[in-house]
């Protein structure tokens, strides 16, 4: 018979802090109920559990339980954007690039970029770019000149699209940095991925009014904190 815990009662933490090895003792008090107590490894007590109470379930409820996407495998598919945009042409927005905003001060205008690229592969380069933005967004989150304002981080081939290759694995670490940082302060950092072979240049240096200046504009009508530029 297959049983899952149902309730826990009478729980108790006696000792907090890290501990190396734990020894559990689980004691039957009637039918699949169970009280458990947890020690360190020279008996020590660390916590209890006056009862566990489980209860029976079938292989019909579990399969039930499934749904449609029992065994399923999940994927990540892109919209298209329901308004009219082009990235050709000028941004109807001020905006800098990170470099010439760290560190300093004064104002800060609406849009700040971070452009993520370069060359080099490998797990080294991949750790030496999530640091590096890392340390961006902490301090885009942390500094108050920052709060009335919107980092759009921008990378080229992060994200797969219909099936295409990841060209950058950096950038792709980045988005789920990013991703999270987005949860954590929504509507402060704004993720952008352009086509890989929409620009040559590794260090997305594209044309400040018609290359990322269209495509700043093009991202402010959608209004998405996730845009695919393909």
């Amino acid at each position: 018979e297959t049983v899952l815990p149902f309730s826990w009662s009478g729980v108790g933490l006696h000792v907090g802090g890290g501990v190396a090895e734990v020894r559990v003792r689980l004691v039957r008090s009637g039918g699949s109920d169970v009280s458990l107590w947890l020690a360190d490894g020279v008996g020590r007590p660390l916590a209890s559990v006056g009862r566990l109470a489980s209860r029976p379930v079938s292989v019909g409820q579990l399969a039930a339980a499934g749904g449609a996407f029992h065994e399923g495998l999940f994927r990540l598919e892109w919209v298209p954007a329901s308004a009219s945009v082009s990235v050709s042409g000028g941004s109807g927005v001020e905006w800098v690039l990170w470099e010439d905003v760290a560190g300093g001060a004064g104002v800060v205008p609406e849009l700040v970029v971070l452009r993520v690229g370069g060359a080099g592969v490998g797990p080294e380069r991949v750790r030496a770019v999530v640091g590096d933005v890392l340390g961006v967004v902490q301090s885009w989150l942390d500094e108050e000149r920052f709060a009335g304002s919107r980092l759009v981080v921008v990378t080229r081939g992060a994200v797969s699209v219909g099936g295409g290759d990841v060209t950058d694995l950096a950038g792709a670490a980045v988005w789920g940095l990013v991703r999270s940082a987005q949860a954590a302060a929504p509507g402060r950092i704004q993720l952008v991925d352009l086509d890989p072979d929409l620009e040559p240049d590794p260090d997305l240096d594209v044309d400040v009014e018609t290359g990322l200046g269209g495509v700043l504009s093009a991202v402010g009508v959608v209004g998405e904190p996730q845009v695919v530029v393909r």
